[in-house]
């Protein structure tokens, strides 16, 4: 019989109720967790202590190596943060400003449209178009671009989706550029600055910006993205030939985020005021706040702060998913196209925080009624999950949403869907500007803003 071996945390044994919460957590993975099938390396990261880590699925179809969490995965967007944190040390540095016009560092870009700030950039309000999807749209996704081809794609643009500030747009193309200007500014690439200044005195050793589509990986370590085919199989979906860096480019692994993790709180890196600046959220034209900051969002889940980022390229998921005020973070990269690693976030957070994530929903229990429809419905909450009881309905499950990148930030409001006949529904908790939840509203696609005032 063949045994497939998995990494497990080389840490003291489990009290039995840890042992309970690890072995459901391996649970969600048991799908993936096989010699035939990519999946996921897990670290779960309390109070700074990489407390639970383990491999599930492996590295490589061909070889059948298992995944572990010093498996190299190609981080996508979560890269972002580290191009980000970037920026901020060579704004700190006095090499820039973030309120800098882009045309100052690459002069290319058009002259007749609005001031476009690196700020803008790091938000993505900047309105440019995102490079990837003309890429696409030309049918050249997998040809080979230089940096000037790229810049000149982007100078060649003579018109913005928006007025740079006016809305926002999740866009590559502004993170690309911010590795152009930390070049300009700094004399160094994106790869070369990140490891001095980030990498190196954090100890993530494996960490790099790839920046050269000539250099090799480590195939005993190098865990391959998949993609699944027409026929039902799997292939790999890793563009050789692409080496653009600052929104995505980053190889990685899990223990090296978790050291990365740990900067959240001690500031090595950065010194005092680096995580705010890193989590100071965009603030469009008219005034409105995102949720979206230094290539992290700022939100929350089921009552609790969340900062959190996600990636999604060449059949990689990746997630970082941060809960500060517990600190308590949940780091998962996955080499299968088709896992979904921020609802896994999410179930393995609901295990571990499951006392404060209880208490929170709680506080939503109780009767709403309608006075237009006429109805009362009863919310319920079990194991820290909640449910909307409706006359002659019965009982349905709410989900909590999960954050849209750059969603405006409105207080005191928690956001949950659920199941009906028709169309799913949203349920949204409105409270009185402090803690106390006064009204349910619901709403349909076809019929908006139905008001439950809490008895």
């Amino acid at each position: 019989m063949f045994l497939f071996l998995m990494q497990v945390a080389a840490a003291p044994a489990a009290s039995a109720t840890g042992a309970v919460v690890t072995a459901r957590v391996d649970r969600l993975f048991q799908e993936w967790n096989n010699p035939r099938s990519p999946g996921c390396a897990l670290g779960i990261v309390r109070d700074g202590e990489l407390v639970y880590r383990h491999g599930y699925g492996i590295q490589n179809l061909k070889t059948g190596a298992p995944l572990t969490t010093r498996s190299v995965f190609y981080a996508a967007s979560v890269s972002k943060q580290f191009a980000a944190a970037s920026t901020i040390l060579a704004a700190r540095d006095g090499l820039l400003s973030l309120d800098d016009d882009v045309r100052k560092w690459i002069p290319t870009l058009p002259a007749e449209q609005p001031t476009i700030t690196i700020r803008h950039l790091l938000h993505h309000v900047s309105g440019i178009r995102d490079y990837l999807s003309m890429w696409d749209a030309m049918g050249a996704l997998n040809g080979i671009h230089s940096d000037e081809d790229l810049i000149g794609l982007l100078s060649r643009q003579q018109r913005l989706n928006f007025d740079p500030g006016a809305d926002f747009s999740y866009n590559n193309s502004g993170y690309v550029l911010l590795s152009f200007i930390i070049r300009k500014a700094t004399g160094k690439s994106l790869q070369e600055f990140a490891r001095e200044r980030i990498f190196e005195p954090l100890g993530m050793r494996t960490s790099a910006f790839h920046d050269d589509r000539t250099a090799q990986q480590n195939p005993k370590t190098f865990a391959i993205g998949y993609n699944p085919t027409k026929a039902g199989g799997l292939e790999p979906g890793l563009l050789t030939n692409f080496d653009k860096v600052g929104d995505g480019g980053l190889y990685t692994t899990v223990e090296d985020l978790a050291r990365w993790d740990q900067n959240f709180y001690s500031q090595k890196v950065g010194g005092d005021g680096f995580t705010t600046q890193l989590t100071t959220r965009g603030i469009l034209a008219n005034g409105d706040t995102i949720n979206y900051a230094g290539a992290l969002v700022v939100d929350e889940y089921k009552g609790l702060r969340t900062v959190e980022h996600s990636g999604t390229f060449m059949g990689y998921r990746n997630d970082l998913l941060r809960f500060p005020d517990q600190r308590f973070s949940v780091i998962l990269l996955c080499n299968r196209g088709t896992i979904d690693p921020t609802v896994l976030a999410r179930q393995i957070a609901d295990l571990y925080l499951a006392d404060v994530l209880r208490k929170q929903v709680e506080r939503f229990v109780g009767e709403y009624a309608s006075d237009e429809l006429r109805v009362t419905f009863r919310v319920v909450a079990r194991d820290g999950n909640l449910f909307l009881i409706r006359p002659g309905a019965g009982e349905s499950a709410l989900t909590p949403v999960q954050p849209e990148y750059g969603a405006r930030v409105k207080q005191h409001a928690d956001q949950f869907t659920y199941a009906a006949s028709l169309e799913p529904m949203k349920a949204t908790f409105a409270s009185d500007g402090g803690a106390q939840v006064t009204a349910l509203l619901i709403e349909a696609p076809r019929a908006r803003a139905m008001r439950f005032v809490r008895r």
